[in-house]
């Protein structure tokens, strides 16, 4: 090893973020904007720094929008901050609180989606003495039936959606009490049928 190399045991002073100063010429509207920034991401911050939330799912945009006009928010995607929209639910808050959720595991339009009794294909076929064109008539029939045939509804899970909207608590007490104050404990503590959120607080959406 050459006598010239050296280790450097020095500390080394870290590389922070340089923050770009402030201009000082902004305008009243761009001051304004920066402040409505500023407040928003606040807003944004305190509503999603915590793991405590509920998500809740619709089947489609147009029970999202039943359900924003009878309790007044519930936009697609959007996270709410608790304390905003406490205003707003606590008319629909039970007397009682209850442990049984009514409704709890029905997926959308009142069921999961099982797919219908397939009919009999041979069912009009009307026989005569006559095998063979017997054989030919339940053979047109079936041939009728595969030609006509749809495969089964999938089975859907209330939660498995694409329209929803989540509400965030500061704490996990918070998020606790808020199901057990609303009887929805039974629907879930995370991802929720919103349909069934609905029915429970006594809006059939």
């Amino acid at each position: 090893m050459s006598g010239d190399f050296k280790f450097d045991f020095s500390k080394r002073k870290p590389k922070g973020k340089r923050v770009k100063p402030v201009p000082e010429n902004l305008d009243e509207n761009a001051k304004e904007y920066r402040e409505r920034a500023r407040a928003e991401r606040k807003r944004f911050v305190d509503a999603t720094d915590t793991e405590f939330w509920l998500c809740l799912c619709f089947p489609s945009p147009a029970e999202m929008a039943r359900w924003r006009e009878r309790f007044g928010f519930g936009e697609n995607h959007r996270i709410y901050a608790y304390r905003d929209i406490e205003k707003l639910l606590a008319p629909y808050k039970p007397a009682k609180s209850s442990a049984v959720a009514f409704g709890a595991g029905v997926g959308f339009g009142g069921g999961l989606g099982f797919a219908e009794k397939t009919p009999d294909p041979l069912a009009d076929v009307k026989y005569s003495d006559d095998l063979e064109k017997d054989c030919l008539a339940e053979f047109a029939a079936l041939h009728r039936a595969l030609v006509s045939a749809c495969s089964p509804r999938k089975l859907v899970e209330p939660t498995d959606s694409e329209h929803w909207f989540a509400i965030a608590f500061p704490l996990r007490d918070d998020k606790d009490s808020f199901l057990a104050e609303y009887g929805l404990r039974k629907l879930g503590d995370k991802y929720l049928d919103g349909m069934a959120v609905a029915r429970k607080l006594g809006g059939e959406l």
